[in-house]
């Protein structure tokens, strides 16, 4: 019993330190527990604040990446603005240096130009003056003026006269030799619808000088003065007072027209020379040529059979020469098929120049064949004093290269009796009249 209670207090210290130790354990494990979920937490809100740092990061990310993007989009528009500005600064200074340069060179060209000229025309005044008259380029009248008043009818006039012979016979072809030098030194003498500036030149030497009778004084000469009367068979009125001129002249009939086939046979009748009056295309294609018209577009049968067909109404005839024409007469294939018909039936063509581009004279060359060109147009102003100029101005170009074609219009209500009026001064101050077929004659003889 002793013992027992001796050993009663020792155990229980036992059993107490066991106690204590589990006590402490168990603390222990309380206090790790408690650690362990506080770490936990923190560990947790960390990471919660490294994400939303992450994500504000990212997103600050996006917008400087968008926002660098954006400024260079607006630094390359910029660039490209900058690079148009300065390409259109440089084309302008280009073009204003190119336009300055050419404006130096056409001034510098038209002067020498001129200088070349002066001289040439101080060596051959005959070149001058065909020169000044052939400076510009001006339309031919398209039609006679609205309702004309008639010169009469020919059954008013008297038919005694007596007729001279008809000469109207065909026209030989000559070689290049025999080409008209007229024209070699080029340009263009168109019919202007006003008074014509080409005869300006005759101003200063054979301006009219009138006396108490208004005569005009005619300056003496030797050359051979050819009339042409355009545009006969609208009516024989109108040609009436040209039937009665006492001179040889050429008459050309517009073909398709009420008194076309008429009118061809009184001039045959009346012994002057018939030509036809080819309508051709003019470069306005507003005016109408008339009937019987070459056009634009056509085939070389097209236009053999037109002529055939104009020649068939109005022939036999000695010639041909253009109404208009300023399109056509430009036309190398047109009026290779025209020469085709002039060559095959061996008649003249005077070329009206109504274009200074006419092909005419380089394809008459090419074939051998002979034309004629037109000098002056005498009535497109119809007052009496500009037609007298303008027959002044063929006197000087006859004078000067030996003979002047000269064109008019039947319709032309002063034009006769103008010529009629001069006739016989022309001829007292040295000049002779004939027509185309005699003019040709005497080339060819070497009367000229």
């Amino acid at each position: 019993m002793a013992k027992e209670k001796n050993e009663t207090p020792a155990g229980k210290k036992t059993s107490d330190s066991t106690k204590r130790k589990r006590t402490a354990g168990t603390s222990s494990s309380r206090t790790q527990t408690t650690r362990r979920k506080t770490t936990g937490k923190k560990t947790r809100g960390s990471s919660r604040t490294v994400l939303t740092k992450g994500v504000a990061d990212i997103s600050r990310d996006k917008t400087a990446k968008r926002l660098s993007t954006i400024e260079r989009e607006r630094k390359k528009r910029a660039r490209q603005i900058s690079r148009i500005k300065t390409t259109a600064v440089l084309l302008a200074v280009f073009f204003g240096l190119s336009a300055a340069l050419l404006f130096v060179k056409v001034n510098f060209f038209t002067e020498n130009t001129s200088s070349r000229e002066q001289i040439a025309n101080q060596d051959n005044p005959e070149a001058g003056i065909i020169k000044e008259k052939a400076e510009k380029d001006i339309p031919e009248p398209d039609s006679p003026p609205s309702n004309p008043p008639a010169h009469g009818t020919g059954e008013n006039r008297s038919q005694n006269e007596t007729k001279k012979p008809e000469n109207s016979g065909p026209a030989e072809t000559t070689g290049g030799e025999d080409y008209n030098p007229v024209r070699e030194s080029g340009g263009a003498d168109v019919k202007p619808e006003t008074a014509p500036e080409d005869n300006a030149s005759v101003e200063k030497d054979m301006t009219p000088a009138a006396d108490a009778s208004n005569e005009i004084l005619i300056p003496e000469g030797n050359g051979v003065l050819c009339f042409v009367f355009d545009d006969a068979g609208h009516n024989t009125g109108h040609l009436e007072p040209f039937l009665e001129l006492p001179f040889s002249c050429t008459i050309a009939v517009l073909p398709g027209l009420p008194h076309s086939a008429e009118c061809a046979s009184k001039i045959r009748g009346a012994g002057k020379e018939l030509f036809l009056h080819q309508p051709m295309q003019a470069v306005n294609l507003n005016m109408d040529p008339g009937p019987g018209a070459i056009l634009p577009g056509m085939t070389t049968e097209e236009i053999h059979g037109i002529l055939e067909k104009n020649l068939e109404e109005t022939g036999p005839v000695s010639g041909m020469n253009n109404h208009e024409g300023s399109l056509i007469t430009a036309d190398r294939e047109a009026m290779k098929a025209v020469f085709d018909i002039v060559e095959e039936k061996s008649i003249f063509f005077l070329d009206s120049r109504t274009n200074a581009k006419t092909t005419a004279p380089e394809i008459a060359r090419e074939r051998g064949v002979k034309i004629w060109e037109r000098d002056v147009f005498l009535d497109n102003s119809q007052d009496k004093a500009e037609i007298t100029k303008a027959v002044l101005g063929g006197l000087e170009i006859a004078s000067k290269k030996g003979y002047a074609i000269m064109i008019g219009h039947v319709w032309s209500e002063e034009l006769a009796g103008i010529l009629l009026d001069l006739y016989p001064r022309l001829l007292k101050a040295g000049y002779s009249v004939c027509d185309i077929s005699e003019l040709q004659t005497r080339v060819k003889t070497g009367e000229m």
